[in-house]
């Protein structure tokens, strides 16, 4: 299964994404659902980084894909502008990975945790 993290600050700003696994829906290398949601996670996490600079840490590898952002948005100015647009960025990911989960719930899931790491909800993502 994939399984897609999501942490959270209490305000709601996405900090960090982790997106580890395989769906498991066909053999490796023509996964299309693995390969859907990755592609989605990765192009979030790029834009996050594209966006944020050195505020924003990716890691990636077979099977993984890991993004650490600020938890703070700088003051004011296009540091402010930057850290909302990573953030539409992220939570546009999410959107369309809801509709993955929805269609192959058996092989992606995504988790949302809190500031203190512990898992919040399971499954659908909900959206303000």
């Amino acid at each position: 299964m994939l399984t897609v993290e999501v942490c959270r600050q209490t305000s709601g700003a996405i900090t960090g994404l982790r997106a580890s696994g395989h769906a498991g829906w066909g053999p490796y290398g023509k996964d299309i659902v693995c390969a859907a949601a990755s592609a989605i996670v990765q192009t979030a996490a790029l834009a996050a980084v594209r966006y944020l600079g050195e505020r924003a840490h990716l890691e990636a590898g077979e099977g993984l894909v890991a993004l650490a952002v600020t938890s703070e948005p700088p003051a004011g100015g296009d540091g402010a502008m930057a850290w909302v647009k990573a953030q539409a960025a992220l939570e546009a990911a999410l959107w369309g990975l809801d509709e993955i989960v929805k269609q192959y719930p058996k092989h992606v899931r995504i988790v949302e945790r809190g500031e203190d790491g512990g898992e919040r909800r399971d499954g659908q993502h909900r959206h303000g």
